[in-house]
């Protein structure tokens, strides 16, 4: 990631991350079960491949440790850019005010 932000800067072009949060989260969910809601559902997409539904939930406070250390990990990475994109237009369901509470 190093060599392409470099690779990227020496021609002027500045690279913005994207977490996507607080869906496309099925490796969130697979490493860190607990952070999985209770209603989640995995459905079965062939091949023994199984893709998990749901987000994270910001109403609770282990899942706001875990994006902290997230971004400790990707932010400095990328050191040229000022912004970073975090996504949540996928997120189907989602009451909005959790969805304004995540982009303040």
């Amino acid at each position: 990631m190093a060599a392409l932000v470099a690779y990227a800067a020496e021609r002027f072009v500045t690279v913005v991350p994207e977490i996507d949060l607080p869906g496309h989260t099925a490796a969130v969910f697979r490493s860190h079960p607990e952070l999985a809601p209770a209603d989640a559902v995995s459905i079965d997409v062939g091949d023994g491949a199984r893709f998990d539904l749901g987000a994270l939930n910001p109403g609770r406070s282990e899942v706001w440790a875990f994006v902290e250390n997230v971004l400790d990990a990707v932010i400095p990475q990328f050191p040229h850019s000022a912004y970073m994109h975090i996504g949540g237009d996928e997120v189907f369901g989602m009451p909005e005010e959790a969805l304004i509470r995540i982009g303040t």
